[in-house]
């Protein structure tokens, strides 16, 4: 994860612990929740110790930054307190676990042998599930082994969390459970593992924009 995805995690969780979200990137969080032993550490922090942080006149106001709020949580010493370590456990093993995370399965009501897949590609395939708030988007996307996403930038936030396989952008490789995000001053064509492909669970603010030919073909597509 890379340091600005780091600092958006962080955001996201916040907003997520004071019920702010709206649906589709609150399912994002809660999934990625149940799927990372760091994310659910750091919303275990948020819902038990920011929670009393909030409300003691002498810790940090609503008014404080978002910055000012995460370097109080950073000072809290790590052995304290004792209620959110002994909460925290390890990840079970990814072998026995099913793809979909609970929150997400929970929502969408099916299995994977039984969403119906629409083709979005060469190799690519997308199941856009059934919500939507404040023009956000939210997605599973599954793409074949060694199969490439065009090339194309973004005109808003997307929000990508890896559900299974590896999922290669440029020099980094996301595995299970793993959160990136990309905005406009990204360019990439993200691929699958050439191994095992991967299913990623995705939420959009707005459409991609295709470059080349492609783009010039499809992107007026896109905005309608």
């Amino acid at each position: 994860m890379t340091m600005a995805d780091h600092d958006i995690q962080h955001g996201l969780m916040v907003d997520y612990v004071s019920g702010s979200l709206p649906q589709p990137l609150a399912l994002l969080v809660a999934s990625h929740v149940s799927l990372n032993n760091d994310a659910k550490k750091s919303y275990q922090i948020l819902s038990e110790v920011g929670g009393n942080l909030l409300e003691d006149t002498d810790g940090v106001s609503m008014n404080s930054s978002l910055g000012d709020f995460l370097d109080t949580l950073d000072s809290i010493p790590q052995d304290a307190p004792k209620s959110v370590k002994n909460t925290i456990t390890a990840a079970p093993s990814l072998a026995s676990e099913p793809i979909l995370p609970a929150p997400l399965q929970n929502h969408i009501q099916l299995d994977m042998e039984e969403i119906s897949w629409k083709a979005r590609g060469a190799g690519v395939k997308e199941f856009t599930l059934p919500i939507s708030e404040k023009g956000l988007k939210a997605s599973l996307l599954k793409v074949e082994p060694g199969s490439k996403i065009p090339d194309h930038t973004h005109e808003g936030h997307e929000y990508t969390l890896i559900l299974d396989g590896v999922f290669i952008d440029g020099t980094h490789h996301y595995e299970r459970g793993e959160f990136v995000c990309n905005d406009q001053n990204d360019t990439h064509s993200p691929e699958a593992c050439p191994d095992n492909g991967c299913i990623c669970f995705v939420v959009q603010d707005a459409p991609l924009k295709f470059k080349g030919l492609l783009g010039f073909l499809i992107n007026p597509f896109l905005k309608m």
